[in-house]
């Protein structure tokens, strides 16, 4: 090996992104610091530099289970038999310390004394992946907010814009009444799509179930309704986001409880969560996997937007949550909420 070519290789040791160079055989030859550093945290169960093992070998042992191995493996051998310079691909690698972490595999040919050899370089692109997600989410909850104001408010301003008409003939209370409850159900259309578009996390703080949950009770119109606080849990969240899961939650069961509805929160057994529940009429199992959808309603009051579940599920979304729509033991329904433990 010659002076440059040491000096070469030791540039290449430098470098955060994981290389390996493969020969003519797709045998490995040579691997930096990050490729066996990345192979001793994935456990690879025999030498992390890999110097010898047969590069395809090690794509063909799995491209059965993971499309991405087999495309890798075809990409290198379209390298090897001249067919291609360059090849790249994305593909999610998750890693204990990131379940959702995503690579970039660069690789392209270089010749040396008449043979043809193949570099391959991993990029960590988890960040970038990361942004693209939330650009989308973003988007589509944009989208949402627009299809919301452009639909579901026409409703209500046309029955608004009908009653003042009759005004004129008609001054009467009901008629003032009417103009008024539609213009309400305007502002509460208007509100939630605001909402649903400004849900990203801000400040994450440690937090108390209870706390929250009684901030929220204090500030909400109850109508009759009873709170049952169970257990309490501290976990941490963004309190203004999670104060909208309580609050449409609560809202959700007050308008469809029915009066003197009986509300329950309380920390999970046996998981990191919480759960809300009421003794209302619930939602038929053949409608949970809809209920979070914008526009779901089961009609019960004209006050509800349809956006309410849309915009708990969306909160959950941003702390990377999960939430599920069960019965409670009343027949009423149920939300959990669970989180990853920290």
């Amino acid at each position: 090996m010659s002076g440059s070519d040491e000096l070469a290789l030791l540039a290449i040791d430098t470098l955060d992104s994981e290389v390996a160079i493969v020969d003519p055989d797709g045998l490995i030859v040579y691997t930096n610091a990050a490729w066996q550093e990345f192979a001793v945290e994935g456990g690879f169960p025999t030498d992390p530099a890999m110097v010898g093992l047969n590069y395809l070998d090690v794509c063909e042992a799995t491209r059965e289970d993971d499309p991405y191995a087999e495309r890798a493996c075809a990409g290198i051998r379209a390298l090897l038999d001249g067919r291609e310079d360059h090849v790249q691909l994305e593909y999610p690698c998750p890693t204990p310390d990131d379940p959702l972490s995503w690579f970039l595999m660069w690789a392209t040919t270089f010749e040396r004394d008449g043979e043809l050899y193949v570099l391959v370089e991993h990029f960590d692109i988890s960040d970038r992946k990361r942004i693209e997600r939330e650009i989308e989410e973003r988007n589509e909850r944009l989208s949402t907010v627009s299809r919301v104001l452009s639909h579901d408010l026409r409703n209500p301003l046309a029955v608004a814009l009908g009653y003042t008409e009759l005004l004129a003939a008609d001054p009467s209370p009901e008629t003032v009444a009417d103009v008024r409850a539609a213009l309400h159900r305007m502002d509460a259309i208007i509100d939630d799509a605001v909402t649903l578009s400004k849900q990203e996390l801000d400040e994450i703080h440690v937090v108390d179930l209870h706390s929250v949950v009684e901030d929220v009770w204090t500030v909400i119109e109850t109508d009759g309704a009873t709170l049952e606080r169970g257990e309490t849990v501290a976990f941490e969240a963004d309190r203004s986001i999670l104060s909208s899961i309580f609050q449409n939650l609560f809202r959700n069961a007050i308008e469809h409880g029915g009066d003197g509805v009986t509300i329950g929160v309380g920390a999970l057994e046996g998981v990191r969560g919480f759960y809300v529940e009421d003794d209302g009429p619930g939602i038929p199992a053949d409608r949970r996997e809809d209920a979070f959808e914008v526009g779901y309603s089961s009609g019960s009051t004209r006050d509800n937007t349809g956006l309410g579940l849309s915009i708990v599920t969306n909160a959950v979304d941003v702390h990377d949550w999960r939430i599920d729509v069960l019965a409670s033991r009343s027949g009423g329904a149920r939300f959990e909420i669970t989180m990853a433990d920290r």
